[in-house]
């Protein structure tokens, strides 16, 4: 379920995990919350962010109201694991930024992301400058997972999972959209039709088993990443340090190296004139035994 780095199956195992410890922000749109204007004043986001390092934050996208006990769980499965839950439920008002730059921000800022899609469509922003389409909150953040190239984690409410009927989308436009959303979703990506591995539940209980499982993966999948990143940063950090090291000043043997500088007359031979004597010394002694 990362992305085309991991595959969540339907036994909730990720294949290829591991990869550094692991704040989580959750995150998601509440339902029957008053859309948000459109401000084209604000600070466009960046087009290009790069997988955030030092911080991992693993976004939860999906909606409010009707996946509050989905959320609780989740947060729950999270802090039991000993990662950091940031959640929106413990989130403070903002006043430099709208819902939709709060959202996609949130998208940027983490290392993974989590797609919860259950019955409901969600708030839908209305704004023709960041939200042509008219998607709803949720749907532009996977989107925004998408264009990061962002890790996705993604689960699916089944079709016998109980549900009350606020917790159901009733207006057709919406049913429409939620459909469409959730068949894109599945697939790897806009250019295929392959299909990414996801999760399916039919209860709370059951979205509880196999959320603790993928979490535990992800775990293990970030704390690999950090440890990957760092031996990378070992690597870069020993090549640089070879390339600015000055050359040795001091020849290896048997090349002549004198210190101070030797100033002698003539050229210095060290001890070759002493040992030819000895050398000589020598041979007189041995004939001179004979």
């Amino acid at each position: 379920m990362l992305a085309s780095a991991l595959r969540f199956g339907k036994t909730g195992r990720i294949a290829g995990l591991s990869r550094r410890f692991v704040p989580f922000i959750l995150h998601g749109a509440v339902s029957g919350a008053p859309a948000s204007g459109c401000f084209p004043s604000l600070p466009m986001l960046k087009d290009n962010v790069p997988t955030p390092r030092a911080y991992k934050g693993v976004m939860v996208s999906s909606t409010f109201k009707d996946l509050k006990e989905h959320r609780a769980a989740l947060i729950n499965i999270i802090d039991r694991a000993n990662l950091k839950a940031v959640a929106m439920e413990n989130d403070s008002a903002k006043a430099d930024v709208d819902v939709v730059d709060s959202s996609l921000r949130m998208v940027q800022e983490a290392a993974a992301y989590i797609s919860v899609i259950a019955k409901k469509y969600g708030q839908t922003p209305k704004c023709h400058t960041r939200n042509p389409g008219k998607v709803s909150i949720t749907e532009l953040e996977f989107d925004e997972a998408v264009r990061l190239g962002r890790p996705i984690l993604l689960f699916i409410m089944g079709d016998n999972h109980p549900v009350i009927e606020s917790e159901i989308e009733l207006k057709p436009a919406n049913r429409k959209k939620l459909k469409a959303f959730r068949d894109r979703a599945k697939k790897m990506g806009p250019d295929t039709d392959v299909h990414r591995v996801y999760e399916t539940f039919e209860s709370i209980e059951d979205f509880k088993e196999k959320a603790a499982q993928s979490v535990a993966d992800l775990r293990r999948y970030l704390e690999k990443e950090i440890q990957d990143d760092a031996g990378e940063a070992d690597e870069v950090g020993d090549e640089k340090k070879s390339k600015n090291l000055e050359p040795d000043p001091i020849p290896k043997a048997p090349a002549f190296y004198a210190e101070p500088a030797y100033l002698g007359s003539h050229e210095f031979v060290g001890r070759r004139d002493q040992l030819e004597t000895l050398g000589v010394a020598r041979g007189f002694a041995s004939g001179a035994a004979l």
